[in-house]
């Protein structure tokens, strides 16, 4: 279960009871809003369908082949989003249900549970188009969604302790409250935020430095904890709202940019078909790394996902610009000699560089990570292979034993380490030799225990 300290501000019975059952009802208003709203979303994607029927027409003519294909997969799409956005939000309202039925009398949990589900209807485009469709609709559908974002901020803000560490977020959570009040007042831009995949730019900018603010919330007690499964645990859900954070920073520049540099909307097109999707996928990391954090299913693995991730994707972005200069280079040196086997020469001799690349520049990029993130694991493991290295040619008991001593205190750091050799005496055993860390020279007591401890017969 989800680790929480005692918060600093404690309910009382009847206020918790009372925060709740108010939590209960948003939670279920919200559920309620987003599958009233799949019907309104499932029509706006059909409508959507027939628009890029023609711009299918447009620049793939009617060549059989390729025009049935594309005009296949448009037709899937309508049932594919709404699957996948009806997945997330089941496997939000899920990680609520699991926090409510666990830690139903802790209120930083009930925030988490609301702001799951609440979030889960802001960043799902169905509530919009039902407060499109559905006049009435448009008020509560804004406090909803405000609401997606404001719980969000405040569990990070707020945890684990239940207060503001640093104080600052406190300035940043009223700045917050603030907007949140001017938007609910005037529904208009750039206040209003409601539909996060068409946000003017200001708009987009405020939102971007909240939620890095609150992840560096979640990374400050990673780094001041001391309390190892709250450590993994918020590794977790740094995790997967991380994930989602970089896939909504990446989507939302390259839908500005690709109508601007692609007026054929070939491009367009296929970035509408897979972006989104692709979107909606990553935010899938948020409940299932929360729901992890929570069972404590397999935390001590994500320091080993975590830098699988940043290894390989650092190691494709790299690849990735390096096939696009060699492509790029290659065309042009082509082109300017005139050779008609271009395509073949560049399409071979790109995929031979980065075949060649492959692993030299994995290796260069995961000792660059380890060095940087991993600091401390990386110095242990170069400290015990500078021992392996010594220990073959060290003949000195004493030294040797010196030198262990030093090499556990480096790499383990225990509060207290000892090393005790013995060496048979007629049929008994005699402390050859102890070595103390904390505190400096060997228990006296604790030797004559140990001594007495071997003397004993088997």
């Amino acid at each position: 279960m989800l680790m929480v300290r005692r918060l600093s501000v404690r309910f009382s019975p009847v206020t918790l009871r009372v925060f709740q059952v108010l939590t209960l009802a948003v939670n279920l208003f919200a559920l309620g809003m987003f599958i009233l709203a799949i019907p309104y979303r499932m029509e706006a994607l059909h409508y959507w369908q027939l628009q890029q029927q023609g711009v299918l027409l447009s620049f793939l003519g009617r060549q059989p082949a390729s025009f049935i294909a594309a005009r296949s997969l448009i037709e899937l799409y309508p049932y594919g989003m709404v699957f996948l956005e009806s997945l997330l939000m089941a496997l939000l309202a899920l990680s609520a249900a699991i926090i409510f039925l666990r830690r139903y009398n802790q209120p930083m949990a009930l925030i988490l549970m609301t702001g799951l589900v609440t979030h889960g209807v802001y960043i799902t485009p169905a509530v919009d188009q039902l407060m499109v469709d559905r006049p009435e609709w448009r008020f509560a559908g804004h406090l909803v969604q405000s609401l997606g974002i404001t719980m969000p901020l405040l569990f990070f803000y707020l945890f684990p302790e239940g207060r503001f560490r640093p104080r600052w977020l406190v300035v940043l959570m009223a700045g917050w409250l603030l907007w949140t009040g001017l938007w609910l007042a005037l529904l208009a831009p750039p206040f209003d935020v409601s539909n996060p995949f068409q946000l003017p730019f200001v708009s987009f900018v405020v939102l971007m430095v909240y939620w890095i603010s609150g992840i560096f919330a979640l990374i400050h007690p990673i780094r001041s904890g001391t309390n190892m499964v709250l450590r993994q645990q918020t590794k977790f859900i740094v995790y997967g709202v991380a994930i989602a954070a970089v896939s909504y920073a990446l989507y939302i520049p390259l839908s500005w940019l690709i109508p601007l540099v692609d007026p054929s909307g070939a491009f367009t097109f296929l970035f509408d078909v897979i972006a989104l999707p692709v979107h909606m996928l990553c935010l899938l990391a948020v409940p299932a790394t929360i729901t992890f954090s929570i069972l404590r299913y397999r935390l001590w693995t994500i320091d080993v996902v975590i830098n699988r991730t940043l290894t390989y994707g650092v190691l494709t972005t790299i690849l990735a610009m390096a096939y696009t200069l060699v492509v790029v280079g290659l065309q042009t040196l082509f082109r300017a000699i005139n050779n008609p086997q271009e395509s073949q020469v560049v399409t071979a001799v790109s995929t031979l560089v980065i075949a060649l690349l492959f692993q030299p520049v994995r290796n260069r990029v995961q000792m660059i990570i380890e060095q940087s993130f991993y600091r401390r694991r990386y110095n242990a493991e170069k400290t015990l292979t500078d021992f392996a290295e010594r220990v073959r040619s060290e003949v000195d008991l004493e030294m040797l034993a010196r030198d262990l001593h030093e090499v556990v205190m480096e790499t383990m750091q225990p509060q207290h380490a000892s090393l005790i050799l013995r060496k048979e005496i007629s049929h008994n055993a005699d402390l050859w030799a102890a070595f103390s860390a904390r505190p400096e020279a060997p228990d006296p007591a604790g030797a004559a225990r140990m001594n007495q401890n071997w003397n004993k017969p088997a």
